[in-house]
């Protein structure tokens, strides 16, 4: 079949033969456009509407978060704030002294504490060392709740170690709680 096709092209004109290449490149270039052409073209004006909808969007942000100092003082307020661990003796000041101040507030009788256990003086990776605050108490359960709730006040930065919470046989509303805190110092 090939060697027919072939032996026709031959035997045609010159003019002819122009005429038949011209149309297969013709037929070429526009199967090329519709598999190649069209969907780039297709996708590039997808693209450029998204980017014209998102430099709306950020124009919006942009003209929203300029205008709304009360919204960003608001932000400031939510976000819980640290402060960053001092030395030994001024940071186990301050940790006992809020860590108290919240237990009072929330009304736990403490019966033990609160009370350091021996600090670690051997520092960590980055270079603080660790204190222990262990206390004892009996309070309702609400209290305790109340208690937890308000840990995140405090401005040292602390993990609960150690908990136990017991209830009193004698008196089920009240329940006796051991905490063991721990914070860092430099």
């Amino acid at each position: 079949m090939i060697t027919k096709a072939r032996a026709y092209f031959d035997s045609l004109g010159d003019r002819d033969r122009r005429a038949i290449l011209f149309g297969i490149a013709a037929i070429v270039l526009i199967l090329l456009y519709g598999v190649i052409g069209l969907p780039l073209v297709e996708d590039w004006s997808r693209v450029r509407d998204q980017l014209g909808t998102y430099e709306s969007k950020l124009d919006v942000m942009g003209g929203a978060a300029a205008g709304s100092e009360a919204k960003i003082a608001g932000l400031y307020q939510t976000v819980p704030s640290l402060e960053l661990p001092e030395n030994e003796d001024v940071q186990r000041k301050l940790f006992w002294d809020k860590t108290y101040d919240q237990l009072k507030s929330a009304g736990i009788a403490v019966s033990s504490g609160p009370s350091y256990v021996a600090s670690a003086r051997k520092k960590t990776a980055l270079g603080f060392g660790t204190l222990r605050l262990q206390f004892s108490g009996t309070c309702k359960y609400e209290q305790f709740v109340q208690f937890l709730a308000g840990l995140k006040e405090n401005p040292c930065l602390f993990s609960v170690e150690e908990f136990s919470i017991k209830s009193d046989e004698k008196k089920p509303e009240q329940v006796n709680i051991d905490m063991t805190l721990e914070t860092f110092f430099k």
